[in-house]
């Protein structure tokens, strides 16, 4: 059989017509390949200008083509190949092909050492001068110190690079070693000017990056890219790196030289190892395969730790996950993880606040399991589970419910209850007190408030809880002892300044009430001096009324001239009102009195004036209810206006604030005209005429709520569309299915067997509210074995309506079923 031809293998590429072309032609054509980098086609028109005219013009361009083939080829990795290009090259003789620094790159890449050091010889650098061959000499010290020993055994002993080479060699044990002094020695035996100066550099500035990162990011920075030490200076730049910096430049390097940065951090096998399948897993892990990882190297990261941290990363995919856990342990996952797991899940979830709570009560129950040591981590642990539920959804901010079994009642229990367990920290004591203190508790606000100054008597924020106890109370002077005890503690306390003033005015209205002026009169003089000019208009109206009880004339005419200094509107009524009533003095005496004009907005500017002075007063204390039936004429009036959208925006929700309806619902209306279909105006006017009983509003109302809700959503305003959704969801509630529905199921099957049948046929409401009032809504709805959705609705409609309402819609309820006996 014949055999095959290799088709064109070693067929030349230079093309068939020049074969026959003369030397002018054959020299262009080699110009214009060089020029355009094609190189091998250079090679082969120029051997065949070669064979007709040698000269050494042609051997230049050779010797040029010749270099630009075996660079292309390096480049590619084609060692070896590169090599028989250079090799062919010299062949020209070293007068036009003299020794480039390129091939002995290629030359130490190879291990062709003997070769590469015999370039440093004088017969062969012949046209390589002397910068080349100090870098050259680099090159080599970059080997040798790289692994390569046989470039220090080829150089003669008498070479001064041998030399250096020794002491850079003791360097680098010194620093592997951890040997400072060693290190400092041997790099002092190396020269300013020796080939291995630039690893000088970075040893320094590896010995100094702990105390000194600045000074070793200088020194690496002198090393520069064209030195052959400037991938060791890349890995010791990683090496100074933030953790988080370092990973993401790592990504993008080869096994060798990310091994070896992480040595340079001091990272052992184990953690390079857990660190390159970290790698592998990708930028963007899933958690699944993050918690496989950590517990495949949990010898590495520590078993109590992995089992800790490794929680977290099951949350996400809750309850699903928790088969993970499992699978990871051979010992089944104790009910402490699993509860934590379920809390965190709510927390992530933004779930019902009533859901947090059960299950915060299930995990502090499993804590209590096993008795706490005194200021241990678990008595810490078990305290801040209790403080949990407050911690986040800030109940102890409210006014306390009357219902024992509310929610925040419920919580309130649960951090006085956590301070048997860590009653070291201040901020339970306060929010107790605050939360007791709010509902005018007392009593209660005072065990906590005395528990507090026991353990921080001379705390500020304690004696300042302390202060507004003593306020409420109406003990004027021992809030004035209490303010100044806190000024002592910190002068410049602009808070307890400010109580200070209101306490001594406080006090100087209740000896106007006893008909004592010359006591008033002690207490305003006290006031002013603590006064930095806030409460001047309030001192003045309390000095006229002080002079007033003095001398009935004089005391009107300061009234009333403080009344026209103010500018006679509505917020001057307003302060003037505020201190008579404090004085025990009713306002709607004013005009007999003093002869003021009852009172009326001027105009816009003066009703902002009142907004103003209005909010300043619910920063403090609640709007008295006299206040209010004096002023509701006058703000209604105030609606017809020239107020903007804004204006009228704020003050209905101060107004909502305060629960000052008549006038808030007149505002609304009032905008609504300019406004008709503001969907925050159709909310706010609704609320303010049914402020607590929203099921007498018709089916028009609603259908307008709804549209309303859906003009907010529109407008992207989801604030307004929230509440809106809040109050259609009552109608909705109250239009659902009783039985069979999706949100309200209900089972008998699910009931205990004592309470199969515990419906009489006569259910009465006053029954079901008595039940209510001396167990509560939550034992009631236990009792009943409702779902957790009905139990919301209900919580929501005691909330709004109160519990008559409540009380009514369950004994119709239990119509369907049988009698109800409590």
């Amino acid at each position: 059989m014949a055999k095959k031809k290799r088709k064109g293998h070693l067929r030349s590429k230079t093309p068939a017509t020049l074969h026959h072309a003369d030397s002018e032609t054959l020299t262009q054509e080699a110009q214009k390949a060089l020029e355009e980098g094609r190189f091998r086609e250079a090679i082969s028109t120029l051997k065949l200008l070669l064979k007709q005219t040698d000269t050494v013009q042609t051997r230049q361009y050779l010797a040029q083509a010749y270099e630009g083939r075996a660079m292309a080829l390096a480049d590619k990795g084609m060692d070896k190949e590169a090599l028989v290009i250079w090799h062919n090259r010299r062949m020209l003789g070293s007068d036009v092909a003299p020794v480039r620094l390129p091939y002995a790159d290629v030359l130490l890449r190879l291990g062709n050492t003997n070769e590469a050091v015999a370039l440093l010889n004088g017969s062969a650098t012949e046209g390589i001068s002397r910068a080349e061959r100090d870098v050259l000499r680099t090159k080599l010290a970059a080997h040798s110190l790289a692994g390569n020993a046989a470039i220090r055994d080829a150089l003669p002993d008498d070479d001064p690079l041998h030399q250096h080479l020794l002491a850079a060699e003791t360097a680098l044990e010194a620093y592997c070693n951890g040997d400072d002094e060693a290190l400092t020695q041997a790099l002092a035996g190396i020269p300013f000017r020796s080939p291995c100066r630039d690893l000088v550099h970075i040893l320094k500035a590896l010995q100094r990056v702990d105390e000194a990162p600045k000074d070793a990011k200088t020194r690496l920075a002198k090393v520069a890219d064209t030195s052959a030490f400037a991938s060791l200076r890349q890995a010791a730049e990683l090496a100074c790196v933030p953790e988080n910096e370092a990973a993401a430049q790592l990504a993008g390097m080869g096994e060798a030289t990310r091994r070896f940065v992480l040595t340079l951090r001091g990272w052992d096998r184990s953690r390079q190892s857990m660190q390159q399948a970290l790698q592998k897993l990708g930028p963007t892990p899933s958690n699944k395969a993050l918690f496989k990882l950590m517990y495949h190297h949990q010898t590495t990261l520590g078993k109590s730790w992995v089992d800790e941290h490794a929680l977290r990363l099951l949350v996400e995919e809750f309850p699903d996950s928790a088969q993970w856990l499992r699978q990871q342990r051979p010992v089944q996952p104790p009910n402490y993880d699993l509860l934590r797991l379920l809390t965190w899940y709510l927390e992530d979830q933004k779930a019902d606040p009533w859901e947090h709570h059960d299950s915060l009560e299930r995990l502090a129950d499993e804590l209590l399991l096993s008795v706490p040591l005194p200021e241990s981590d678990h008595a810490l642990r078990i305290a801040l589970t209790l403080r949990r539920t407050d911690a986040l959804f800030h109940l102890l901010d409210e006014i306390p419910s009357k219902d024992p079994e509310a929610l925040d009642r419920q919580v309130a229990a649960f951090v006085e209850e956590s301070l048997d367990y860590d009653p070291d920290d201040p901020e339970p004591y306060l929010r107790l007190h605050g939360y007791y203190l709010r509902g005018k508790q007392l009593k209660q606000a005072r065990v906590f408030e005395q528990q507090a100054l026991q353990h921080w008597p001379n705390d500020v924020r304690v004696l300042t809880a302390a202060l507004d106890t003593a306020v409420t109370s109406q003990a004027f002077k021992k809030a004035a002892k209490l303010a100044h005890q806190v000024l002592a503690i910190d002068p410049i306390n602009r808070g307890a300044r400010e109580r200070l003033v209101k306490a001594h005015l406080a006090h100087a209205a209740k000896q106007l009430r006893a008909k004592r002026p010359d006591l008033a009169d002690n207490e305003l003089m006290q006031a002013r001096q603590w006064d930095t000019g806030r409460f001047s208009v309030r001192c003045d109206i309390v000095a006229a009324l002080t002079q007033m009880q003095n001398d009935s004339s004089a005391g009107i005419a300061s009234l009333l001239e403080i009344y026209e200094q103010q500018g006679g509107g509505l917020a001057a009524h307003f302060n003037i009102a505020l201190e008579l009533l404090a004085a025990g003095e009713s306002p709607t005496h004013m005009g007999k009195r003093f002869g003021i004009k009852k009172p009326q907005a001027q105009d816009t500017a003066d009703l902002d004036a009142f907004v103003t002075r209005l909010q300043e007063q619910l920063t403090s204390e609640k709007l008295p209810e006299p206040l209010k039936r004096y002023f509701t004429q006058p703000l209604k009036t105030a609606a017809h206006l020239p107020l903007t959208f804004d204006a009228m925006v704020q003050l209905c929700e101060l107004l909502k604030r305060c629960d000052w309806q008549e006038p808030r619902l007149a505002i609304a209306r009032a905008a609504l005209k300019q406004w008709s279909k503001a969907p925050t105006f159709v909310l706010h006017a609704f609320e303010a005429k049914y402020p607590r009983q929203k099921w007498q509003a018709s089916d028009q109302e609603i259908r307008r709520l709804d549209a309303a809700e859906a003009r907010a959503i529109e407008a992207g305003d989801m604030r307004t569309a929230t509440r809106l959704r809040e109050i259609l969801a009552h109608f909705r509630f109250l239009e659902a299915p009783l039985f069979g529905g999706s949100s309200m199921a209900f089972d008998e099957d699910e009931l205990d067997d004592e309470m199969a049948n515990p419906f009489g046929h006569a259910s009465e409401s006053s029954a079901v509210l008595a039940d209510l009032h001396e167990h509560g809504l939550e034992a009631l709805c236990n009792d009943l074995g409702l779902d957790k959705k009905t139990q919301q609705a209900l919580r929501a409609m005691e909330r709004d309506f109160g519990l008559e309402v409540v009380a009514e819609f369950v004994s119709n309820m239990l119509m369907n079923i049988g009698e109800y006996e409590p």
